[in-house]
């Protein structure tokens, strides 16, 4: 049974806001065995609104709209649903209640908030102001919620169990996280599985440094088998079934193992560090980040030779492994990151263009270091990011499968 998701906003089809909605509501349906079929987009427009509900109300079991609830002139969607329900908009006293007893202060200026069609399924909002509500109608089920993303991403805990409810699960899906990998080196391999298994599905995304698979499969046993076989297959590069975020992983081998981590950066000026900061729990293995962006302070915080320097240039193997082997030392840890390099879009040169960046991983008995290919001429920001997330992902196989650092086969 189609779903279908309506995002109301001038703001985001002019590009003023993102569209987040869509992303944080489609991975939660997807873990739910639910998938959105179609996207549309309309203004603050009544007429335009109207006809576009009605259209997909048509053609979709289920329609979900997010956006034009709250209190401001531009926020009709309550009125247009009111209208083509014909339903009155009446005060729910419940709701009411809440935001009396949430806003009391200013409850005045929030009264119109109180209303939903008559004959709605109210759906609370415990962060903001404007509740949600569900209306039936024939074939066709409207489940209208607010556009700011943190309340309804929290209105989706009662959608969640209502499709669970009354729409029927026809797919049984999970993902898979891979790093060090790009869609060449899977793809042939995924597409065997879907020719061997009736009904299987396998989406790639990539992005920088991250290859993710969004498995689909009608039954539960299929689902498991594929899993197993991706496993077997990419069992060193597979470091998570939850979330694309390297670094919990090796924040969960750190803690596990006792062991602690110290960064020292340049180029990425304190990137690797906010990543891994970023983190609950973070304090129980790192110890701190450098951000010795200058040579002054890779001489004096990281004890970088000026010899070096000056012979290789702080973007070179041998630097950053003096600045991995300073912080190892400076901090006292039992591993560390460093990372060096031309980030852009000016600094590069014939020998060391844009793009050009060297990491280093250090231990108390060795140091690793190598060119991380990042792609050259890229924007500042794709730089810094593929970077990292490069030098998480070798540390993570490290740590997990003692494979070395660096290795050729990159």
């Amino acid at each position: 049974m189609a779903i279908e998701v309506i995002s109301i906003g001038n703001e985001l089809l002019s590009g003023s806001v993102l569209n987040t909605n869509v992303a944080i509501m489609g991975q939660r349906f997807l873990s739910h065995g639910f998938a959105i079929d179609r996207v549309t987009l309309l203004p603050d427009d009544f007429s335009l609104l109207k006809e576009g509900i009605k259209e997909a109300m048509r053609r979709s079991a289920y329609v979900i709209t997010t956006g034009g609830l709250g209190p401001t002139g531009d926020d009709l969607t309550r009125d247009v649903i009111a209208e083509l329900f014909q339903r009155p908009l009446i005060c729910d006293r419940d709701v009411a209640e809440d935001l009396i007893k949430r806003f009391t202060s200013n409850f005045s200026t929030l009264q119109n908030q109180t209303k939903v069609p008559q004959g709605s399924t109210v759906l609370y909002n415990p962060i903001g102001t404007a509740p949600g509500f569900i209306l039936t109608h024939k074939k066709s089920t409207l489940i209208a919620l607010p556009g700011v993303s943190m309340q309804m991403e929290a209105m989706l805990s009662s959608v969640v169990p209502y499709l669970e409810k009354s729409c029927p699960k026809n797919f049984y899906s999970t993902s898979l996280y891979l790093c060090l990998l790009v869609e060449e080196q899977v793809d042939p391999f995924l597409r065997t599985l879907e020719k061997e298994y009736s009904g299987l599905q396998i989406g790639i995304c990539p992005s920088l440094g991250v290859l993710a698979l969004f498995v689909r499969a009608p039954n539960i046993t299929t689902l498991n088998r594929v899993v197993e076989k991706i496993t077997q297959s990419f069992s060193s590069y597979l470091f998570s079934t939850v979330s694309k975020r390297i670094e919990e992983r090796i924040q969960e081998w750190m803690i596990a193992h006792k062991k602690s981590l110290v960064c020292a950066e340049s180029c990425t000026g304190g990137h690797l560090s906010a990543r891994l900061t970023a983190i609950s729990g973070a304090s129980s293995y790192f110890l701190g980040g450098v951000v010795s962006y200058s040579n002054s302070l890779k001489i004096s915080l990281l004890h970088v030779s000026p010899e070096s320097l000056r012979s290789y240039g702080a973007v070179s193997r041998e630097v950053v492994i003096e600045m991995a082997q300073g912080a190892l030392a400076l901090a006292d840890a039992d591993y560390s990151l460093a990372i060096s390099g031309i980030a852009g879009p000016c600094g590069g040169s014939d020998d060391k263009p844009v793009g050009t960046v060297w990491g280093a991983i250090a231990t108390k008995k060795e140091t690793f270091s190598g060119k991380i290919c990042a792609q050259k001429g890229a924007r500042r920001e794709i730089v810094n990011e593929y970077s990292t997330t490069f030098l998480f992902s070798i540390l993570w196989r490290y740590l997990q499968y003692n494979i070395k650092p660096f290795h050729d086969s990159y």
